[in-house]
């Protein structure tokens, strides 16, 4: 747990750091607050997570079937590689500091956005859900981006 919990502080380091580098960042926070529920106010975390990164895998969604690791998926990753026109995904993790947010050792993400536009971005709905996951499509005020809650 404690090195799930290491991989989320690496990525929130890296969203602080990097978050400028992301067109209309401030729109993306806003929509992954707004379609995850999460207070800004609450113990949360939003990372930035490398598509290139070795723990991009440890991610998937808090529903679906438990313990879900959707980007672990070769085929996901071969669909984000071909069809992402960006280099990283933005996500929103609810009480990252707690253990027992990592107990099925996964990292799970409340909802996240994917430099997709929307039609790929449906399409990575349903293989998501079709590999265990559970993300739900929705359109971004950002072009190119999507925005998924995990329900």
């Amino acid at each position: 747990m404690t090195n799930l919990k290491n991989i989320v502080e690496e990525f929130r380091d890296n969203y602080k750091e990097r978050r400028e580098d992301v067109n209309e960042v401030e729109t993306l926070e806003n929509e992954l607050y707004s379609i995850s529920g999460i207070d800004k106010n609450s113990q949360h975390a939003i990372v930035l997570m490398p598509f290139d990164s070795e723990h991009f895998d440890n991610f998937g969604s808090v529903c679906g079937h438990v313990g879900n690791k959707v980007f672990s998926n070769r085929e996901i990753q071969k669909f984000l590689s071909e069809y992402a026109h960006g280099k990283w995904a933005l996500g929103i993790i609810d009480e990252p500091d707690l253990d027992d947010t990592y107990k099925n050792q996964t990292i799970p993400l409340s909802s996240v956005a994917l430099p997709l536009i929307e039609s790929d971005g449906r399409v990575f709905e349903y293989l998501t859900n079709r590999e265990g996951g559970s993300f739900r499509c929705g359109s971004s005020k950002v072009d190119g981006w999507t925005i998924y809650e995990s329900e």
